[in-house]
C-alpha cells in the first residue's frame, strides 16, 4: 500500500464565536433538550467530565492512574448517556475477544452542550476558548467495547499544553492540528503503537473529520463524506474495521446500530478504499435517516 491517503481535511478545535459552530449547536441543543430527561443526560455529562479533568489534570505525573481514570470516565458517561446496541448485535459474534478493533463512527457533536469553560478547570489556554470534553465524543461506543472485552480509546486533533499530556496518558491517538504530507505515515504509526501498548482496544475514528452538518449547514445526523485515510490504515495494520452509527434519542439515551465488520485488504487500491468509505457511509446515513422518522428527531436546520 505505497498510496498516501488523505486522513483529515480543514481540521481545527471548535470556537465558540464561529457562526457555523453556534448554528449546529443551536440544532443540537434543540433535539436533544426537547426532553427533561435530555437536559438531564448532558448536564450530568459535563459533571462528570469536570471531575475527571480536574483529577486529571493534577495527576500527569501518573500516567497510569490517568488512563484507568479515563476507562472509568467512559463506563460512568456511557452510563450518564443510557448508550445501548438496538441494531446489529450479531455483528460482533465472530470478532475475537481482547483484539484490537477500529470503530468508524459518525461525528454526533452532542460533546458541544459540555463545553467546558476553563475557569471551572482553574486553566489558562490562550489557544483555545472553552475546554473540548474530548471522553464524551467517544463514550457511547462503550457497549460495543464491554462486549468485545475491550478498553476504548479515540483518535482526536491534539490539545495544546496539559491537555495534551492528558490526551497521551488516557490512550488517544493524536492527530497534528497542522497538516503535513506525513499524516498518513505518523498515524499509522501512532495507531500501531496505542495497539502495542493496549492490544484490547477499540479505538474509534471520525471519518468525516468534523462535527455531522456543521461545515455543510445539514443537521446533526446528516453525514459528511467519510475520508479514506483511517479504512486504509485499519488494512494496513491488519485491523477489523467495524462501522458504529450513534443517535441521541432525547426520550432513551444513545442509540447504536453495529455494521458488519469490514476486514483487512492487504491488496486493496485507494480507489477500493474509497468505495469502501462511502459505501459504509451510505449505510450509516441510511440507518440514521431511519430513527430520525421512527424518533421524530428533525434533521432540518
Amino acid at each position: 500500500m505505497s498510496v498516501e491517503m488523505s486522513v483529515h481535511d480543514r481540521i481545527q478545535h471548535p470556537r465558540q464565536s464561529d457562526p457555523q459552530e453556534q448554528r449546529i449547536r443551536r440544532l443540537i441543543e434543540g433535539q436533544a433538550y426537547v426532553s427533561d430527561f435530555g437536559r438531564r443526560v448532558f448536564s450530568d455529562a459535563k459533571k462528570l467530565q469536570v471531575d475527571y479533568f480536574k483529577k486529571a489534570l493534577s495527576h500527569l505525573g501518573h500516567k497510569e492512574l490517568v488512563y484507568d481514570e479515563t476507562q472509568n470516565v467512559l463506563r460512568d458517561l456511557s452510563l450518564a448517556l443510557h448508550s445501548q446496541i438496538i441494531s446489529g448485535r450479531e455483528n460482533l459474534k465472530d470478532i475475537p475477544k481482547g483484539s484490537p478493533i477500529i470503530a468508524f463512527v459518525n461525528h454526533y457533536g452532542g460533546f458541544k452542550l459540555t463545553m467546558i469553560d476553563q475557569k471551572e478547570l482553574g486553566v489558562k489556554i490562550d489557544e483555545m476558548e472553552d475546554i473540548p470534553p474530548f471522553p464524551l465524543y467517544y463514550s457511547s461506543v462503550m457497549p460495543v467495547a464491554a462486549e468485545l472485552q475491550d478498553d476504548l480509546c479515540d483518535v482526536h486533533l491534539s490539545l495544546p499544553g496539559d491537555l495534551g499530556r492528558v490526551q497521551e496518558a488516557a490512550g488517544t491517538v493524536v492527530v497534528p492540528l497542522k497538516k503535513s504530507a506525513n499524516d498518513f505515515s505518523l498515524l499509522i504509526d501512532r495507531t500501531e503503537e496505542n495497539f502495542s501498548k493496549h492490544r484490547n482496544s477499540v479505538c474509534v475514528v471520525f471519518p468525516e473529520g468534523q462535527t455531522s452538518g456543521k461545515r455543510s449547514e445539514r443537521g446533526p445526523y446528516d453525514l459528511e463524506p467519510y475520508q479514506s485515510g483511517f479504512f486504509a490504515i485499519a488494512s494496513k495494520l491488519g485491523v477489523i474495521g467495524l462501522p458504529i452509527a450513534q443517535c441521541f434519542n432525547p426520550n432513551k439515551g444513545m442509540e447504536l446500530a453495529v455494521f458488519a465488520p469490514i476486514l483487512p485488504n492487504p491488496n486493496a487500491t485507494r480507489e477500493d478504499f474509497d468505495k469502501v468509505a462511502a459505501d459504509t457511509q451510505r449505510r450509516m446515513q441510511e440507518w440514521l435517516d431511519q430513527r430520525k422518522q421512527s424518533t421524530g428527531i428533525s434533521s432540518k436546520p
